[in-house]
């Protein structure tokens, strides 16, 4: 893994952080698909695993090495997780991503970022296809290529936890997510959508390209009590 850098000395540096609870199929799946089409170098990567479970990840680490792992000895929920993580990253750019996801095709980094370029209040980028987006609304401009996502029934805003490059900058901007919600094992959904309600209120957005590049893979496999 090797450091990312523009010429003219921008600093494009991007570090993997990953949430993970118990899914070591649907994990083996996300890290083989991720790996065999990403074409960016990744700095540091980092999965933080929630299930409790010692030694569950022992045969993914002998294949990823290089992978740094968070293992706590008991469950935190995922708004821990992911602020545990965020702590980790030392470059610009974090690729977020979650255990069930399968990459299908290759440059979602770099096309993502030349979106994120484009606009300071784009915090995020979709991979999903456009027709994938549980219903979200999609405003597309003449001569962009890309959407923006727009707000679904005032629960949803766009952004969301679903693997894409974000800043620093606009995690840094809010301190920790633990500072605006708490996660709730029973409906896990609320704390994101609580975050998600949140960069809206500040003025950011997320943009959805063209095409897609990640299938979901965890239906019907949501993360127990």
């Amino acid at each position: 893994m090797e450091q990312q850098m523009q010429a003219g000395g921008i600093d494009k540096r991007v570090t993997c952080i990953l949430t993970s609870c118990g899914r070591q199929d649907l994990l083996e799946v996300t890290l083989s698909s991720f790996f065999k089409h990403n074409t960016y170098d990744i700095t540091e990567f980092y999965i933080y695993e929630d299930s409790g479970v010692a030694g569950i990840n022992d045969h993914l680490k002998e294949i990823y090495p290089f992978i740094k792992w968070i293992e706590p000895k008991f469950r935190t929920g995922q708004i821990i997780a992911l602020d545990t993580l965020w702590q980790q990253v030392k470059t610009p750019y974090a690729f977020t991503m979650e255990d069930d996801w399968e990459t299908y095709r290759p440059g979602f980094i770099e096309d993502s970022m030349s979106i994120l370029e484009t606009d300071a209040k784009i915090m995020q980028v979709w991979l999903r296809e456009k027709e994938d987006t549980n219903q979200h609304p999609i405003i597309f401009k003449a001569g962009k290529n890309y959407g923006i996502m727009a707000s679904n029934n005032g629960l949803w805003a766009g952004t969301c936890f679903n693997p894409s490059l974000k800043r620093k900058a606009d995690y840094d901007l809010i301190k920790s997510y633990g500072k605006h919600t708490q996660f709730s094992f029973k409906q896990p959904w609320k704390a994101e959508a609580a975050i998600s309600q949140l960069y809206n209120r500040l003025g950011y957005k997320a943009a959805i390209l063209l095409q897609g590049y990640i299938k979901h893979i965890g239906w019907n496999r949501h993360v127990g009590v």
